[in-house]
């Protein structure tokens, strides 16, 4: 991106951020243009509202799920991307970070009291494993058709992977980077669409940070696959942005999409108005509203719009520094 195309792309955000603060009073709205460092700091204001829902003594540890702890987690890879590069120096106010840095550990510690921790889950919840390559990557040029929205048998396909052997899968890599036909020939498989590409992305993601050998594939072929997913994940998430009704029904997939392909770095997910409706999303699931509202707040959806938050939060501050 351009040091030209970097700044038209702060103006719009800075929009969509200050239209966000008109139903936002954590959000202190003036008349000059914000800054990086305004708005990363109103980022970490919204991801802090959330989190403070959370750890507060009248919302039961049961709410403090996996779901939730996994965007945590991966939100906080996200930050480590830049705070821990020393090539980077990022903007935002130390005091504000320490804050929201001691909220995230009450959080852990919310999650650790009521949850007997196996060693898949502790290490899936290690922030080291969500840090972000160094290098930014661009979508290659896929067109979906449209129909895939409408076929029910490609769809029901993906569906079952999803939930009947992701999860298991992705377990198998992280307890001992064993990768078996079981697993690897779904996890490679291309038509899969929706929350199973995802989770194939989440899953070759961790062959690379796991390290693991007993495959064919080299680390840049996995690069390759990785884009090649990410392409195709950003086709569905237009379309999903593109259409108000599919946009209202996966919401949650969208968020999942932005936070998972931005983890990889790719910048095409980086969009004002894309950000507006991660947080409409987080407003309308009334976590950041305080008020306990059981019915509606959604610990995967908040999960994955932290986990997006980090996204967002990492490529204000990487391209402060290029």
């Amino acid at each position: 991106m351009s040091p030209q195309g970097y700044a038209f792309f702060l103006a719009l955000l800075s929009r969509a951020l200050l239209a966000s603060c008109k139903v936002l009073p954590l959000f202190v709205v003036d008349d000059e243009t914000s800054t990086v460092r305004d708005l990363e700091n109103r980022i970490l204001d919204l991801i802090e509202s959330s989190i403070e829902y959370y750890i507060r003594p009248d919302v039961d540890d049961d709410d403090v799920d996996l779901n939730l702890m996994l965007g945590v987690s991966i939100m906080k890879g996200q930050f480590m991307s830049c705070t821990d590069n020393p090539r980077m120096n990022y903007n935002t106010d130390s005091y504000k970070m320490y804050k929201l840095n001691k909220m995230i550990k009450n959080l852990y510690s919310k999650f650790y009291r009521n949850n007997v921790l196996n060693s898949i889950t502790k290490k899936i919840l290690d922030h080291k494993l969500w840090i972000s390559p160094q290098t930014l990557i661009h979508k290659s040029n896929i067109t979906l058709p449209a129909k895939i929205w409408y076929d029910k048998d490609i769809l029901a396909n993906g569906d079952a992977y999803f939930r009947n052997i992701s999860d298991k899968c992705i377990g198998q890599v992280i307890f001992s980077c064993n990768v078996t036909y079981e697993c690897f020939q779904p996890e490679f498989q291309k038509q899969f669409f929706r929350y199973a590409l995802t989770h194939q992305v989440l899953y070759i993601h961790l062959l690379k940070k796991m390290k693991c050998k007993n495959m064919n594939y080299r680390d840049n072929m996995l690069k390759e696959i990785i884009l090649h997913r990410c392409s195709t994940i950003f086709e569905e998430a237009q379309n999903i942005a593109n259409d108000f009704e599919l946009s209202d029904k996966y919401k949650d997939l969208f968020i999942e999409q932005i936070a998972v392909c931005g983890m990889q770095n790719m910048v095409d997910f980086i969009r004002p108005e894309w950000f507006s409706i991660i947080v409409s999303s987080m407003i309308y699931n009334d976590c950041i509203e305080h008020k306990n509202n059981k019915l509606s707040c959604d610990s995967h959806l908040t999960g994955v719009s932290l986990a997006a938050l980090g996204v967002y939060w990492k490529f204000l501050c990487y391209k402060v520094n290029t």
